[in-house]
């Protein structure tokens, strides 16, 4: 057993054992967390998570949020490192990597969609770990605007855009694990 596995198992106790004492928790990853693992994005409003819709392979498709499914590899990512908080992230499914509509939009409610990962600057994301709550915030290197969920939606199906930093939408911010 790997010492990522280990940690997601140990981790799932907790959150068991804390339920079960009739608690709440809410879970991500350290700031120190490995890169390199497939792993889930959850919206932090919904806990619905970024996934690539059917058919899971097609460029330009816009990823959507759906339930998570532990086989559902549309909807695990992984993060690999490009620099400083600074990652592609590549879906597990198509191989294909998080980008803008036609990689170069600088505008607010642009579609976030699958293209084959290439490293350019629209496919570059910025992570940056909340200082309050348990969260990430998910910007574009080359827009810099934020990873977000269509209209605040938490209803699965929803698509995922480009949008403004917003300090308290939660449909902007997100766990990863």
């Amino acid at each position: 057993m790997t010492k990522s596995h280990l940690a997601k198992g140990l981790a799932r106790l907790a959150v068991a054992a804390a339920l079960a004492a009739g608690g709440v928790l809410a879970i991500s990853a350290p700031a120190s967390a490995t890169t390199g693992d497939w792993e889930r994005i959850s919206v932090y409003n919904s806990g619905l998570v970024a996934a690539v819709p059917s058919p899971w392979t097609t460029n330009d498709l816009q990823v959507e949020t759906a339930a998570y499914g532990a086989m559902a590899y549309n909807g695990q990512w992984k993060l690999t490192f490009v620099r400083a908080n600074t990652y592609t992230i590549e879906n597990r499914y198509s191989h294909q990597c998080l980008d803008t509509e036609n990689g170069n939009s600088l505008v607010a409610g642009t579609p976030v969609v699958q293209r084959p990962c290439d490293g350019s600057l629209s496919q570059q994301w910025v992570r940056t770990l909340d200082a309050v709550l348990p969260i990430w915030r998910i910007s574009n290197y080359y827009s810099a605007l934020y990873l977000g969920v269509e209209n605040g939606s938490a209803s699965a199906g929803a698509g995922f855009i480009q949008a403004n930093y917003a300090p308290n939408n939660a449909s902007r911010m997100f766990q990863i694990w």
